[in-house]
């Protein structure tokens, strides 16, 4: 009994050396540490393609007649634009596409990613307000985006690595074709209506990374190019019995505004 409890203890002696011990841990397989998942950085340039539809779901208003030239489009006509006019009145918006290419710089913040974005795009957008006259003359203003450009920010969220939601803003600027048409009567002078019209857009978006350098996204926006001073007169036919000047025509949505949605592909930098 007493040689088998000597010849433990010595093993254990032996076992709990710092020669065996050094040996020991030798032997063993190094423990790997844990791979981190990798973080996207969404700091840097830009650039990239969108495409989509523009359109305008709202009322676009009716053609009106300031038939005393007071400034007052509102006043019920009196005879003879009432028996000539009644109340044909009518307006249309024509939805259509949009394309074009962007630029622009990013900052990520933790978890926020803030930036700017200028870009320039074709828009097939209009509207137009008409009266139907007996005389028989049609008489329609038209407003039509050509080329739209933008610059503006925007702020957003990571609500992954790699899926960022995201508000944005800022001036637009757009080549605005003014026209006004009436067959049968050229008698009309048109003033005013600036080339390129002014305002803002706003909107939100969410935007995808799908490889290192390659977002895709999807956007809103509204664009408000605000009002003009487009107007025409006449004055010959049923337009001077109230004024011999004749009477201003013009179409009471004086807003020029319409909404987007597009998709977007970007390459990042």
């Amino acid at each position: 009994m007493m040689k088998h409890l000597t010849t433990l203890l010595l093993a254990s002696a032996a076992l709990s050396s710092p020669a065996f011990a050094a040996d020991f841990y030798a032997d063993a397989p190094a423990v790997q540490p844990m791979a981190e998942a990798a973080v996207s950085d969404w700091t840097g340039f830009n650039v990239g393609i969108f495409g989509g539809a523009a359109f305008n779901p709202s009322d676009p208003g009716v053609l009106q007649i300031d038939q005393d030239l007071d400034g007052n489009f509102d006043e019920p006509l009196v005879a003879p634009l009432l028996a000539a006019f009644g109340v044909a009145f009518s307006g249309s918006r024509d939805s259509g596409i949009t394309g074009g290419i962007a630029a622009g710089y990013d900052l990520q913040i933790d978890q926020f990613v803030v930036g700017g974005i200028v870009d320039i795009a074709y828009v097939d957008y209009a509207d137009s307000q008409s009266g139907f006259s007996t005389t028989p003359v049609n008489y329609t203003e038209r407003r039509e985006v050509g080329a739209l450009a933008t610059a503006r920010v925007r702020a957003g969220y990571l609500i992954t690595n790699d899926v960022l939601a995201y508000v944005h803003g800022g001036l637009a600027a757009a080549d605005v074709d003014n026209s006004f048409t009436s067959p049968g009567n050229p008698n009309g002078v048109t003033t005013g209506g600036d080339d390129i019209q002014f305002g803002y857009q706003v909107g939100v978006g969410i935007e995808t990374r799908v490889a290192d350098n390659i977002t895709i996204g999807a956007e809103y926006a509204y664009t408000n190019l605000g009002d003009n001073d487009f107007n025409n007169r006449y004055a010959n036919g049923p337009f001077d019995d109230v004024s011999p000047a004749g009477s201003d025509l013009r179409g009471s949505d004086r807003i020029f505004d319409f909404h987007t949605v597009k998709g977007t592909v970007k390459f990042h930098f």
